[in-house]
């Protein structure tokens, strides 16, 4: 099955003049959709030239704080991300309160989240969270539906993978794995 994803991403980057309110980057959140969210994690963080959305280009780097997969079919994982994009206009979110004041928009896409996931069209889907966010973590409240399923990121969230080679260069060698060593407790193996 394909990896449909909706993802929420969160900026790193340094408010412009000095701290206050008023910077490009710190406190920003974004939700987007993707079939591979590493790949889409270095293009937002590239720019809009590597392919990165307008609304990210300028304002990172970004990081990806989680994000729910397990959709049947693009049309339902594009429609979650549209719900959580646009809480308001949404008919499938009646009542959704506006952001406190000075609610940063992470804390207040992470509100909307638990309330998405119990909608109607996504409660009956076998949905998936995965955080990629390492410990501690923001509790989601109200909590999710206990059909949804937590998955964590091992390590430190998305991992960079190796650029495959460029078309005419050369394959590092692979290194030889090490010998097996014997096992402790049955004196058996290597």
């Amino acid at each position: 099955m394909a990896l449909r994803a909706v993802y929420l991403l969160r900026s790193r980057g340094r408010p412009r003049g000095g701290g206050g309110r008023g910077g490009r980057g710190r406190g920003r959140s974004y939700v987007g959709f993707t079939v591979d969210p590493e790949r889409r994690l270095r293009q937002h963080n590239g720019g809009r030239r590597r392919g990165g959305a307008r609304r990210t280009s300028g304002r990172g780097p970004w990081e990806m704080e989680l994000y729910v997969h397990g959709f049947p079919s693009d049309v339902a994982a594009l429609r979650f991300e549209w719900a959580w994009q646009h809480p308001a206009r949404s008919r499938r979110l009646p009542g959704v309160t506006p952001p406190r004041p000075r609610e940063q928009p992470i804390s207040f896409a992470l509100r909307l989240l638990p309330r998405l996931l119990a909608a109607p069209p996504w409660r009956r889907l076998p949905l998936r969270l995965r955080w990629l966010r390492p410990r501690p973590r923001p509790p989601l409240r109200p909590a999710p539906p206990p059909h949804v399923v937590f998955e964590e990121e091992e390590g430190e969230g998305l991992q960079r993978r190796p650029r495959p080679p460029r078309r005419g260069q050369a394959t590092p060698p692979a290194e030889a794995p090490p010998p097996p060593a014997g096992c402790d407790v049955c004196g058996g193996g290597g």
